[in-house]
């Protein structure tokens, strides 16, 4: 209970780490975005992002991924990680 706590009060990120990220953009791979725990961390991490705040690979995304990531600037990519990876080997 101590750590939701900190979670929802904005403290689960240590200082040094929020201000080493600020004005930088995630690429979220395998991270499904529908439990509370995970959306409350990746909000407090991506606070003060660059623009757009980041991707997420996300082959099906829920209607509460969606929100989530329309609410942070995240743009979703509905492709699987695979995909990426044969992009990436016909660009090589």
């Amino acid at each position: 209970m101590d750590y939701i706590t900190e979670l929802m009060g904005g403290f689960a990120v240590p200082p040094f780490l929020k201000a080493y990220r600020r004005d930088r953009q995630y690429l979220f791979l395998g991270l499904r975005l529908t439990r509370d725990t995970e959306r409350m961390v990746l909000a407090d991490l991506v606070y003060g992002h660059g623009h757009p705040t980041g991707w997420l690979l996300c082959p099906e995304p829920t209607s509460k991924e969606r929100r989530f990531c329309d609410r942070l600037g995240i743009e979703i990519v509905e492709a699987d990680w695979p995909v990426l990876l044969d992009a990436a080997a016909v660009t090589a």
